[in-house]
């Protein structure tokens, strides 16, 4: 942005000794040149006061942002923390249905931890690598905490973006569902 040296004032295209110069004679011109006609590139550009508007459209973002990083960082489930990234998402859908399946199979879940194949304990890895048993009603049970879980953080994504004025402190876990499913 150009302004004029004598007066600070930011220079809009106006004609300068009678001659109209082309407003991106900044990106063409030397600094002497531009001193040759009294202009000098502006150092320390005001931006224009962000708007109400402005702020809560760039405040929905940061919301936005702010509930995509809550989904992908995982979750606590009976003590042990699970990774929530799509990869994972895909996965707990997967194991979602395969449970199901294993659980209408075997009602009474005599097969214990062998629901999913009779010759190998079926366990989900947590955060650390440990591998956590479960059955396919506690797989069930599991899979259907991290979708709620995921559906709580829309929600409160949601609030918050409806606001009529949305907080600055949108990040604070105050705003958000506990990461602590048990």
């Amino acid at each position: 942005m150009l302004e004029f040296i004598d007066t600070s004032e930011p220079w809009q295209g106006e004609r300068i000794s009678d001659v109209r110069h082309p407003k991106d004679i900044e990106t063409k011109w030397s600094a002497e040149e531009l001193t040759a006609i009294g202009l000098r590139v502006r150092s320390d550009p005001t931006p224009a006061p962000e708007t109400d508007s402005e702020k809560q459209q760039r405040l929905k973002i940061a919301v936005s942002m702010e509930r995509d990083g809550r989904i992908d960082s995982g979750f606590v489930y009976n003590g042990s923390e699970f990774q929530s990234d799509p990869g994972s998402r895909e996965n707990i859908i997967g194991a979602l249905c395969l449970s199901l399946g294993g659980m209408m199979a075997d009602p009474q879940g005599n097969a214990g931890y062998r629901w999913a194949d009779p010759n190998e304990d079926f366990a989900w890895t947590d955060k650390s690598n440990t591998q956590v048993k479960m059955t396919a009603a506690e797989c069930q049970a599991f899979c259907q905490a991290a979708m709620e879980y995921k559906s709580e953080l829309i929600k409160a994504a949601r609030s918050l973006k409806d606001m009529s004025d949305i907080p600055e402190d949108y990040a604070d876990d105050k705003y958000w569902p506990s990461r602590t499913l048990d």
